[in-house]
């Protein structure tokens, strides 16, 4: 089974991650950029506790080699053909 996730925050992440655990399932993740802020940690930035980059989360490292990263936008979906438009 191939499943299409998109956007990369918490729900599409989180969504892959767990996807990814049976072997019978292709995951693709589309985002418009590669990487994901944990936000839950944004107020530790602005006190100077942490760099922005403390709480960055690289989108394609974070997934590994057990789902295909695509960095772009979805543009059309058709639900008949079961296919999706990816802007790059």
């Amino acid at each position: 089974m191939q499943v299409l996730i998109l956007g990369g925050g918490y729900g599409g992440i989180f969504a892959a991650a767990n996807l990814c655990k049976n072997d019978k399932v292709q995951v693709t993740l589309v985002n418009k950029g590669p990487n994901h802020q944990l936000l839950q940690k944004l107020h530790r930035v602005a006190s100077g506790e942490l760099q922005s980059s403390d709480i960055t989360l690289d989108i394609p490292t974070a997934l590994g080699k057990d789902a295909r990263y695509i960095q772009g936008m979805c543009k059309k979906i058709d639900l008949n053909t079961k296919q999706a438009e990816i802007i790059l």
